[in-house]
């Protein structure tokens, strides 16, 4: 369990609400003027990756994950309170079923298309790797997108979704921006999808080239 943990003195763990694989430690090796600051495991502990670009202080005796934005995360040390936000850097292309992933490469199960002038893309794969869950309802044929504590819930064919239970239009000026399922995938509009779940989007119309990232401030 302790495989990347250079700090084996544990004096705060911190769970995330929405995927309890992921798991952050932290010490303060007491008795000694350096701490091990902050690890990040993202399989329920098994490996620890250490997380401390920025920390000036890395005698950590404290972390509290936001349950609202569970990409953030406050540290509490001897020398104050520090704030991480990690992004997560999605990179795709109209047409291409390849993606890239902060860098790595990735195969969406099928390409983003443009469709009466609205992005739609395969959004399993994007919210699964910002983080997030997708949940599938046959019978309604229902998308539910979940991340950072915030849902959006849309219908196939329908112009109007849920975001934390509110009723509100996809696309306020274009009544024809629905999800759809194409080629046996269910398609999705990007850029609402992305919004209401806290995720910025940059679409470069020389290349074609989409970039989301989250959290998006």
């Amino acid at each position: 369990m302790n495989t990347g943990l250079a700090n084996t003195i544990a004096d705060s763990v911190a769970v995330d609400p929405t995927n309890t694989q992921v798991v952050y430690a932290a010490g303060t090796y007491k008795g000694q003027t350096v701490g091990g600051g902050v690890f990040k495991s993202t399989n329920g502990g098994r490996t620890w990756t250490q997380l401390n670009a920025g920390l000036t202080n890395t005698n950590v005796n404290s972390l509290v994950i936001d349950p609202t934005k569970t990409a953030t995360l406050y540290a509490g040390t001897f020398g104050g309170v520090f704030k991480s936000v990690p992004r997560t850097v999605v990179v795709l292309h109209i047409g291409k079923s390849a993606c890239t992933v902060n860098g790595v490469s990735r195969t969406l199960d099928s390409p983003p298309v443009i469709k009466d002038a609205r992005t739609l893309l395969p959004i399993r794969a994007i919210i699964e790797a910002l983080g997030g869950t997708i949940v599938w309802n046959p019978t309604q044929k229902k998308v539910a997108a979940t991340l950072g504590g915030s849902i959006v819930e849309l219908w196939i064919g329908r112009n109007a979704a849920k975001v934390n239970a509110v009723n509100t239009p996809i696309d306020p000026s274009n009544s024809r921006v629905v999800p759809e399922i194409i080629n046996g995938r269910t398609m999705l509009p990007l850029g609402f999808v992305a919004k209401n779940l806290g995720a910025a989007v940059n679409w470069d119309p020389s290349t074609q080239t989409i970039t989301i990232t989250y959290p998006g401030t």
